[in-house]
This record gives structure tokens, C-alpha cells and sequence, in this order.
């Protein structure tokens, strides 16, 4: 019969083999790039104006197309009762 503390030591063993696996496949998956540098931020906030206006405008004509397709869809729904 196995001794419980040769057991526990190969059960650390065992534990610890899995935590290095693990942390060389996330080492491994990571780019070179820090996480503050990979923040996403929205075109709203970007320092180019041109973008900010595009950005903004494209905003602007998705709204009114999702605000006409809303009346389409409306007036097909009434016509159909």
C-alpha cells in the first residue's frame, strides 16, 4: 500500500506539472503587445478629427436606416392585418 505522504507529493507533482502546461500555453497564446496597449477605444474618442466626424456621420446614417426600416416594417405589419 502507497504511503500518504509519497501520495500527496506525487499528487503535488502531478498538480504542478498541469500548472506549468497551462502557463506555457498562455505564455505562448500572449502577443507582444501589453494589455494597456491593445485597449480598445471607440472612434468617437480617436485623436484624428476626420475619423471622429466619419465616425460620428456613419453613426448618424445607421440610426435613420434602423429608424426607416422600423416604419417599413410597421406599415407592412399594419397592411397585413
Amino acid at each position: 500500500m502507497e504511503d500518504p505522504a509519497e501520495k500527496s507529493k506525487s499528487n503535488k507533482s502531478a498538480s504542478t506539472r498541469r500548472e506549468d502546461i497551462l502557463r506555457q500555453k498562455r505564455s505562448s497564446r500572449k502577443s507582444t503587445a501589453s494589455v494597456e496597449e491593445t485597449k480598445k477605444t471607440s472612434y468617437r474618442d480617436h485623436k484624428n478629427p476626420v475619423i471622429r466626424a466619419l465616425s460620428r456621420t456613419g453613426y448618424t446614417v445607421w440610426i435613420v436606416v434602423m429608424a426607416i426600416g422600423l416604419i417599413l416594417a410597421f406599415i407592412v405589419s399594419v397592411a397585413l392585418l
